[in-house]
């Protein structure tokens, strides 16, 4: 049921924005859509799949090195339904319980195991997400490649720095000492006080186990610093790719952006829209493209690109990902 509401979240949420997209120009966005260059969608299609394509490779060299026997086949398909999952909840949240469940089912991964190699995947690709939001806004501002307005600087600062503070949080906790489960027990005694938590030790107790599991997940993960990197630099390639189906979007609708500064803003519209608590950061990716593209063009191609955008690297992966979940629940 859960899934379904979220669903008609995403419905509802893609009426409101096809509204907006198309109320002062719906003839010209509409023409240019039904006259976009197929050849330029098929590739943006194509870029859509080789990145889902290097973050299998990513994710199989972390269950290989794990020590199970885990083909590339196995992994993609994972990848591809996880993309359902991942696209109607918030923030991603769906993704890796459905991952774990798919591990233990189809390929007897253990619980613990699979937490284990799924913290690492989500370490490497937060790692390489901050990595390149900030080389990507440094650039911008540096080089003076684009004007943002005060308010655009602001949110892109704010989408960084949440980031970067999660990746901080990451990099940390390993060497945090016993005095941080103090203050974690001191806060949920306060909430106790305050008849948030009723039962002060049984809380206590499961988040301190969550808190000595993290620290040694975060653990395994940097002591084995050659194989982070490899995964990291997979998962950099995964996110470029998505800029360059950007690059193909504004292409099939007639629209020519530097392919640089495509991939530059593709992924500060990523980092701006991070924080945004609804499935598929929906009505904060259309915001971000549009207030970030539209140093570049403006009008109904950048409306026409936008929807364009959204639909091949956000609802069709989320389609086949669906479609195959439910050939697999078919089985």
């Amino acid at each position: 049921m859960k899934y379904k509401r979220n669903i008609i979240l995403l419905v509802l949420i893609g009426i409101i924005v096809l509204f907006f997209a198309l109320k002062d120009d719906f003839d010209e966005i509409v023409n240019l859509l039904l006259n976009s260059n197929k050849i330029y969608i098929l590739i943006a299609l194509l870029f859509v799949l080789i990145s889902d394509i290097f973050k299998s490779i990513s994710v199989k060299k972390l269950v290989v090195d794990s020590g199970y026997d885990f083909t590339f086949k196995n992994a993609f398909s994972l990848m591809v339904m996880t993309n359902f999952f991942n696209g109607i909840t918030p923030f991603s949240l769906g993704g890796q319980p459905f991952e774990l469940y798919v591990l233990k089912k189809e390929d007897n991964i253990g619980y613990v195991a699979g937490s284990n190699i799924l913290f690492k995947d989500f370490y490497t690709y937060q790692m390489a997400f901050i990595i390149l939001g900030i080389i990507c806004y440094l650039i911008t501002r540096l080089f003076d490649l684009v004007v943002y307005s005060p308010i655009i600087v602001r949110i892109i600062r704010l989408g960084l720095i949440i980031n970067l503070l999660v990746a901080l949080f990451l990099i940390y906790i390993p060497h945090s000492k016993k005095k941080n489960y103090k203050i974690v027990n001191f806060i949920i005694s306060l909430l106790n006080k305050l008849r948030i938590i009723k039962d002060k030790d049984k809380t206590n107790e499961k988040v301190n186990d969550a808190i000595i599991r993290f620290k040694k997940q975060t653990k395994e993960t940097i002591n084995s610093p050659k194989l982070i990197i490899k995964c990291i630099f997979l998962n950099c390639i995964k996110i470029i790719c998505i800029g360059i189906a950007t690059y193909y979007s504004f292409k099939a609708i007639g629209s020519g952006i530097p392919l640089f500064e495509t991939i530059m803003m593709t992924i500060l519209v990523m980092i701006m829209s991070s924080f945004v608590p609804i499935p598929g950061a929906s009505g904060g990716m259309e915001f971000s493209f549009v207030a970030l593209f539209s140093f570049f063009v403006i009008n109904a191609k950048l409306s026409a690109a936008m929807l364009l955008w959204r639909f091949l690297t956000y609802y069709v992966p989320m389609i086949f990902g669906g479609v195959a979940f439910l050939i697999l629940k078919g089985e």
